[in-house]
């Protein structure tokens, strides 16, 4: 190269790969913070049937016959709902425990539940 000497040159690559592996980093790591009060999985996974609000008054939750929360928290614990959402329920509602974390899993139920007192 003109006038650059041979370390130089050598650190240039060396530093972008550093920075791009930061930033593949970053974004890999920015949806699971967005996600950590269980709001954005919920909207993402759950409310294509359940709803936004919990209310199962989707065209696919009234196709499955889903229940509204404030009917779904009399019936399930919270221990239950979890156990549900990590291993599905019947052949309509698949489980999410190779898509989510424990954490994950737990923090959509809490706010599905939270769903029930709006």
């Amino acid at each position: 190269m003109y006038g650059l000497n041979r370390r130089a040159t050598r650190a240039v690559p060396v530093f972008a790969l550093g920075v791009a592996a930061l930033f593949v980093v970053f974004l890999a790591a920015t949806p699971a913070r967005a996600q950590d009060n269980g709001k954005g999985t919920y909207q993402h996974k759950c409310a294509v049937c359940h709803g936004p609000d919990g209310a199962g008054k989707t065209m696919k939750g009234r196709k499955l016959k889903v229940k509204p929360v404030s009917e779904t928290i009399k019936k399930y614990s919270e221990e239950q709902m979890i156990e549900i959402a990590t291993k599905g329920k019947g052949v309509n509602m698949d489980g999410f425990q190779k898509e989510l974390s424990k954490d994950q899993i737990a923090a959509v139920v809490k706010y599905y539940r939270s769903l029930a007192s709006k």
